[in-house]
Order: C-alpha cells, then sequence, then structure tokens
C-alpha cells in the first residue's frame, strides 16, 4: 500500500475490501448491528460474520466483522451502497472510524483499519 492512495482498507487474511475516500457519501459509528441482519451469502459464525447480508433499514450490505465487539462502522458510498466492518478492538474502530470521518472528504493519507481474525472452531 502506499501512502498516496486515497481509500479505506478493510483485512482479514486474504480477503480485502477497498473503497476510494471520493466515493464515500456518510460514514456512521453503530453501537449496535443493524435490525434484522440476515446473510444472503457468506459466513455467519458466532464470533465471524463475512459476505453479503440484509438489514431492514439499509437493504443489502457487505459486512466484515465480529458481531460480539462493537462498536461498528457503517459506510455508505455514493452509488448507494452500504459496508458494515469492525475489528475485534473497540479503540481500532473507533479510531479507524474518527480518522475516516475527519478524511473522508479530502486526503492525501491512506486510511487503514486491519482486521485479523483467526480460526475460531477447535478441530
Amino acid at each position: 500500500m502506499s501512502s498516496d492512495t486515497q481509500e479505506f482498507t478493510v483485512q482479514s487474511g486474504s480477503t480485502v475490501y477497498r473503497i476510494e475516500l471520493s466515493d464515500i457519501k456518510e460514514v456512521t459509528l453503530l453501537e449496535e448491528l443493524p435490525e434484522h441482519l440476515s446473510r444472503k451469502m457468506g459466513t455467519g459464525m458466532e464470533h465471524y460474520l463475512e459476505g453479503k447480508f440484509s438489514a431492514s433499514q439499509i437493504g443489502n450490505v457487505t459486512v466484515l466483522l465480529d458481531p460480539t465487539v462493537p462498536p461498528f462502522i457503517l459506510i455508505q458510498t455514493n452509488e448507494g451502497k452500504y459496508y458494515l466492518f469492525g475489528s475485534r478492538d473497540e479503540s481500532t474502530t473507533r479510531d479507524a472510524c474518527a480518522k475516516l470521518q475527519s478524511t473522508a472528504a479530502v486526503t492525501d493519507d491512506e486510511v487503514s483499519l486491519m482486521i485479523q481474525f483467526s480460526p475460531c472452531c477447535a478441530c
């Protein structure tokens, strides 16, 4: 990643989501998951949600988070797409959201939230 990239990056293992800052319309910090969040395609485990979901008030949303560790970052793009991200560390999520909210309009810095999920099943 280069420092002149103007994007928000969320990563878990080999899964990487990138959103150009110029494509972001709104950023909201949520203390709870949206109501009626249901999986359409992807993974839905007790401590790991990833993939395409839907929620009653926002519709379709791309998700990558641990649902047991709030808060969560909700991003709406100019095209009307929604993304919902979180970290397993509350302060990391809050800091990333604050930085994103303060730099989304005009920035020369890259904004990154690195999420490192480890397998949660004991096989």
